[in-house]
């Protein structure tokens, strides 16, 4: 029986399979985009909580790429050539463009990928991986220096694809796998965490094919003794002789816009240490917020607006300012004038939810208190000792 040359995508004529001899098959040497991280013309995936910086992490990549910068833990310099940026969460005016600006990138060499398709009939839809592949290899090909497709999150572009059914999603990423290798392109998507317990690489969200499929995934989390450090550990390396981490920090630009700021060589941190400390990390955060909520509602209510844009400078994250929020027992209320929303601390209410005089703000009842020790706000339930009756329970947990 006479064998053919291979294809890229491996088919079968008149149900035969195609074989081809390994003598037949031209050795290539392996290439890496990120030496033991990015290999190139395979999958790497990334993966973390919302809010760590893995999207500005893509950024930093693709301008390391841009300018052939040097990897801050081994200090070779990236091959340089052009990104494709498939984003669906940011705007590449308003946010995209000027990160990568911030990041020193060539926004020459840096090419959005329009997630909307234009169709003959003058209809429009969204790009999908399981529909539209062709047109992803067709905008590779029309950049001859492409180096890196970033896919931010993979999760946006599945369309039909249930991302949780292992067949599927590997249906998906082995024709995805197919274009990295004929191309000779990195793919790199973003993913996020589940809530679940478990080995690292099973708090990948979605089907366990997101993380099977690359033959590299990443995991972004904090440092455990440094909230503020971020670290970049390898939660899988297939093709790298060895693994190791990478850490950074978010700075903010001269136009106050957050950027990367590597660390200088290696960290040894695993990714299992990185989770393990992910539950006592949020507390802090939960715990300060409300600490900073009640010292800000001491003087009475403040319109919820005024409220967000004072969050956002004490570096506290909206979402988390909400959740406080919530189990200190704040009430949202409308002011009698213009209708605007303000918040009011429970102790500045009555029972019926009206103004009362004012008691002693950071009393907050059977919700919280104030820890005479330390000044800090303690949630009920989260040390012994707190007292009250009305702990909180598991729908108002921070």
């Amino acid at each position: 029986m006479s064998l053919r040359e291979p294809d890229v995508r491996t088919c079968a004529v008149g149900g035969i399979p195609k074989l081809t001899r390994f003598a037949d098959i031209q050795e290539r040497k392996l290439e890496w985009l990120w030496p033991g991280r990015i290999p190139v013309g395979k999958l790497t995936v990334i993966a973390g909580e919302p809010g760590l910086g893995k999207s500005l992490v893509t950024i930093a990549i693709a301008s390391a790429i841009t300018n052939q910068a040097k990897w801050p833990d081994c200090g070779e310099r990236a091959p340089q050539g052009s990104v494709i940026l498939l984003s669906a969460e940011d705007d590449d005016a308003d946010t995209v463009k000027p990160r990568l600006l911030a990041a020193g990138a060539d926004p020459n060499k840096v090419l959005s990928f329009d997630s909307v398709i234009y169709e003959p009939d003058g209809s429009r839809r969204g790009f999908t991986l399981d529909g539209d592949f062709d047109k992803l290899a067709q905008a590779i090909k029309v950049v001859p220096d492409c180096r890196l497709v970033v896919i931010d999150p993979a999760s946006a572009f599945m369309g039909s694809i249930d991302s949780h059914k292992n067949s599927d999603v590997r249906g998906v990423l082995s024709v995805l796998a197919d274009i990295a290798q004929e191309y000779r392109v990195a793919i790199l998507y973003v993913t996020h965490l589940n809530k679940g317990q478990g080995s690292p690489m099973s708090r990948v969200t979605g089907s366990g094919a997101f993380v099977a499929a690359a033959r590299s995934a990443m995991l972004v989390g904090a440092d455990p003794e440094d909230p503020d450090r971020r670290i970049v550990a390898m939660l899988k390396a297939n093709l790298a002789k060895e693994s190791h981490g990478a850490a950074y920090r978010i700075r903010s630009s001269e136009d106050d816009l957050p950027v990367v700021e590597w660390e200088l060589g290696r960290v040894d941190i695993r990714p299992a240490d990185i989770l393990a400390h992910e539950p006592d990390e949020a507390r802090r955060e939960r715990s300060d917020a409300a600490e900073w909520l009640c010292s800000e509602l001491s003087h009475g209510p403040v319109l919820t607006n005024d409220l967000q844009v004072r969050s956002r400078a004490a570096g506290h994250a909206w979402r988390t300012v909400r959740r406080a929020k919530d189990a200190l027992g704040v009430k949202p209320k409308r002011t009698g004038v213009g209708g605007k929303w303000q918040w009011w601390h429970p102790d500045d209410l009555d029972e019926d939810g009206h103004t009362s005089p004012s008691q002693k703000v950071g009393q907050v009842g059977q919700v919280g208190h104030l820890n005479g020790e330390d000044g800090h706000v303690v949630l009920d339930g989260q040390h012994s000792g707190t007292g009250g009756s009305g702990q909180v329970g598991e729908e108002a947990r921070l």
